[in-house]
């Protein structure tokens, strides 16, 4: 489970800790200067985590804690269907913007590309939608996404 603790602050829910150490180690980087900028960080967190986190967490752990052979694979199914709307939000507000909340990388970018690659891990194909496809990879090829990725890939193995 994630949590941290931060002088007398001690918290857990992944997407929160992330907000919470933007604010208040970094301003003006991850967490944008404007007050639209952090409107669109916590719209676009709490989208990731009460729309998508529910179909995205729902197809991985059926991936991920059954055998192949185990998987339902008509819920498997269905909710893919239901990703499919989702991304296609996604997919509209990058229309517009390189990243979820305007022009430079954020919070809200790590918050919802961590959910996403829920999907991705699914094997949830995201290619019908190029704009969502080549952000999403583009956060994930990002230097310090790589380092969390092989720190948590010796976490595993060291405890497998």
């Amino acid at each position: 489970m994630p949590a941290v603790v931060d002088g007398d602050v001690a918290m857990s829910e992944s997407l929160a800790i992330n907000l919470f150490i933007a604010q208040k180690y970094a301003k003006g980087k991850l967490w944008p200067a404007d007050e639209k900028g952090q409107a669109k960080c916590l719209q676009w967190t709490l989208w990731a985590g009460t729309e998508l986190e529910p179909v995205a967490y729902g197809r991985l752990s059926e991936v991920l804690f059954k055998k192949e052979t185990e998987r339902d694979m008509a819920l498997l199914a269905d909710l893919a269907e239901k990703a499919k709307p989702l991304v296609a939000v996604l997919e509209t507000a990058l229309q517009s913007t390189p990243y979820v909340c305007g022009n430079a990388f954020s919070v809200g970018d790590i918050n919802v590309a961590c959910v996403m690659e829920y999907l991705v891990r699914s094997n949830f194909d995201i290619s019908p939608w190029p704009k969502t496809a080549a952000w999403y990879k583009a956060c994930d090829e990002r230097p310090a996404n790589k380092k969390t990725q092989d720190m948590r890939a010796a976490a595993m193995k060291a405890a497998a």
